[in-house]
């Protein structure tokens, strides 16, 4: 059976790619949370 990668693996391997400069993962991880991010910080300046 094939190894399935669960949702933080999958965010760490994006990591890695962004830390060797792939831009494409970073938009990727942008969009994935930018909704989370933006729902923390007007919970913070509310």
């Amino acid at each position: 059976m094939a190894d399935v990668d669960t949702p933080q693996e999958l965010d760490l391997e994006l990591v890695r790619r962004v830390q060797h400069g792939e831009s494409a993962a970073f938009d990727v991880l942008v969009r994935k949370y930018q909704h989370r991010v933006v729902a923390l910080v007007g919970r913070y300046i509310a």
